[in-house]
C-alpha cells in the first residue's frame, strides 16, 4: 500500500472515530440527563431505629413519611429541630401570630394520629440541613442510648441529606446507622423532571446545594 493509500486511511479512521466519541459523549450525556432526578433519590428501606428525625422543609410529604414510619412500627420516638420561616424571628412571629414551620409540622403530624407524647422538638434553631446535623449530633451526644436514626426528607432531598448527616454523626466517638427511606409521597417526576417546573426546579436547587456541600458545608460540620 502507497503512503498516501496510508494517509488516507488513517485520515478516514480518525474522522469516523470523532464521530463514535461525538455519539458516545451523546449519549452519556443524556443518560446523566435523563438520571438527574433518580440520582439525588436515596433508595434506603425502612428498617427499625431508635427515633425518626425529620427534617423541616416541605410539610406534608415529610409530615406523612414520618407518620407513616410511626405507625408501621419502625420507630416510637420523632425529633425535630426548631425552625422558624425566612425572614421571621421569634419576636416577630409572637407579634404577627404566625406558627414556626416547626409548630406546623407538630399540628401535621397529631392530625396524622401520632400522640403528642411521641413527639420531641428541640429548642436549637436550624436554618439549613447542615444545622440540622449539627443539632442532632448534639442531640445525640447527649443520648449515648441511640445508634439508628431514620432521616424523614423529601425525595429529592436524599442524597444531600445521606452525605450531611454521615458526615455529622461521623465524628461521635460511635457509630450511628443513619437511614433515608424514600419518601412516596413527594410531589416529583423523577423519570421525567424537565418536564415540570417544580420538579425542574428541585433537580436545579439541590444540584447546586450539592456543590455547596463539596465545597463548603462538609467542612462546616466539624
Amino acid at each position: 500500500m502507497k503512503k498516501h493509500q496510508i494517509f488516507n486511511s488513517v485520515k478516514t479512521f480518525l474522522r469516523k472515530g470523532r464521530y463514535v466519541i461525538v455519539a458516545v459523549f451523546l449519549l452519556v450525556s443524556f443518560l446523566l440527563f435523563r438520571n438527574a432526578a433518580n440520582n439525588l433519590i436515596s433508595h434506603d428501606l425502612p428498617k427499625k431505629c431508635d427515633l425518626i428525625f425529620i427534617l423541616l422543609g416541605p410539610v406534608p410529604d415529610r409530615a406523612m413519611l414520618t407518620a407513616d414510619l410511626y405507625h408501621e412500627g419502625w420507630s416510637s420516638k420523632i425529633v425535630m429541630a426548631n425552625e422558624f420561616q425566612a425572614g421571621l424571628n421569634a419576636e416577630l412571629a409572637k407579634k404577627l401570630q404566625i406558627d414556626k414551620t416547626s409548630d406546623v409540622f407538630h399540628k401535621a403530624l397529631l392530625a396524622l394520629g401520632v400522640p403528642d407524647s411521641a413527639i420531641e422538638m428541640l429548642p436549637e434553631v436550624a436554618v439549613s440541613t447542615k444545622d440540622e446535623a449539627i443539632i442532632l449530633r448534639n442531640y445525640l451526644e447527649m443520648h449515648p442510648e441511640i445508634n439508628s436514626v431514620l432521616i424523614a426528607t423529601s425525595s429529592f432531598h436524599g442524597k444531600r441529606a445521606t452525605k450531611l448527616f454521615r458526615k455529622s454523626l461521623h465524628l461521635l466517638e460511635r457509630d450511628i446507622e443513619i437511614v433515608v427511606p424514600q419518601n412516596k409521597h413527594t410531589v416529583f417526576n423523577r423519570d421525567a423532571w424537565w418536564s415540570e417546573r417544580y420538579s425542574a426546579t428541585m433537580v436545579a436547587f439541590e444540584y447546586i446545594k450539592l456543590f455547596n456541600y463539596y465545597v463548603s458545608d462538609q467542612f462546616d460540620l466539624k
